[in-house]
């Protein structure tokens, strides 16, 4: 038997407290220490060895509660472990636990909990989308409000908000579609089908998905089978394109806990 193992330890915004998962006999749970004594005490009451995880956590800004995510895989995305092979599959969800001594709540099926300022809606993604909740686990209806709360400025192209499409990130990577609409001029197309040509002459395997809302671009995208990418035309992209070329990380920092990274 592993000896107990701690991780994802988090302090309260109050500062006033810890909490940290303790993994034990099979079994993860959550524990908190409080000033000034700072001695560990569990506040969930998962007793079965059931293989699930328990990650990101968020406190409610006064310290009072923690929401956190049980259950899946927060690493590869795959399937929620089931090693206890029970007929009815697990599901990751996020959990709430205040701390005055009542138990943890399943609040629905999510991942990755943001309480607001205020500590009246708590922001979660689901299936890759953005929701929003009542502390009490009540689904509330998205509003321009939780855009801006997660740092969505603009709610007409959320591009806007994209670290690499604002600020010194934007100058830059423009430098760098400049480069890449020169080539597509000598090649004689738009840039969007030099991407899609050369993605799909790197391997006969690839299909390209991308996406539009519109039909003239869906035409000009299907165009960009007949368009060949000789050599030379590769090592100019890559010349104008090395790894790493584009400043940004690619989604809001939000997201980035959610969503696996590159």
């Amino acid at each position: 038997m592993k000896a107990p193992f701690a991780s994802e330890l988090t302090a309260a915004p109050t500062g006033e407290r810890v909490a940290w998962v303790l993994f034990e006999q099979g079994r993860r749970n959550i524990y908190v220490a409080e000033a000034a004594a700072w001695k560990g005490r569990k506040v969930t009451a998962f007793n079965d060895d059931d293989g699930q995880e328990i990650d990101q956590m968020a406190w409610a800004p006064d310290g009072s509660a923690l929401y956190f995510a049980r259950g899946g895989d927060f690493e590869m995305r795959r399937d929620n472990p089931n090693p206890a092979v029970r007929p009815e599959k697990p599901d990751q969800s996020v959990w709430v636990v205040k701390l005055d001594g009542s138990p943890a709540r399943k609040l629905g099926e999510g991942n990755s909990p943001a309480v607001s300022p205020r500590g009246d809606i708590v922001a979660f993604l689901r299936g890759g989308q953005v929701y929003r909740m009542a502390p009490d686990g009540t689904i509330v209806a998205a509003s321009p409000a939780l855009m801006r709360m997660l740092g969505y400025e603009s709610l007409d192209d959320l591009r806007a908000n994209n670290p690499r499409f604002s600020g010194d990130n934007l100058t830059h990577n423009l430098q760098l579609v400049e480069k890449v609409r020169s080539i597509a001029a000598e090649v004689g197309c738009s840039p969007a089908q030099l991407a899609l040509a050369w993605l799909l002459a790197r391997n006969p395997d690839i299909f390209a998905i991308p996406g539009t809302k519109r039909v003239k671009y869906l035409e000009e995208n299907v165009a960009a089978l007949d368009i060949t990418v000789t050599a030379d035309v590769v090592q100019a992209l890559e010349a104008a394109l090395p790894k790493d070329a584009a400043a940004g990380t690619r989604y809001p920092e939000f997201l980035l806990r959610g969503l696996e990274q590159d």
